[in-house]
């Protein structure tokens, strides 16, 4: 999903000063080019949407709708899975 120009230069502010908690060092290098290479007509951007569809990952994944698995449930599950107490695997 493509971030807004407000929003990107309001993370690399933040970046920048030292209130957001992850650093984002390309925002840090391209907000650097951006000050040294905007001015004589050279556009800088540091996010760029590049598909246009969210990355999708391969994985399966099962979880019970409510309450504790049943013994029905656990002995569908594989082994090593049927013992365990998590809502989701």
């Amino acid at each position: 999903m493509m971030q807004s120009a407000e929003k990107r230069e309001t993370e690399e502010s933040e970046l920048l000063d030292g209130r957001a908690t992850k650093t984002c060092w390309h925002c840090l290098v391209g907000a650097t080019l951006k000050m040294l290479l905007e001015p004589v007509g050279i556009e800088v951007r540091s996010e760029v949407q590049v598909v246009s569809l969210p990355p999708k990952a391969d994985l399966i994944l099962i979880q019970r709708k409510a309450g504790g698995w049943t013994e029905a449930q656990r002995l569908l599950l594989a082994d090593g899975l049927r013992d365990l107490d998590e809502t989701t695997f």
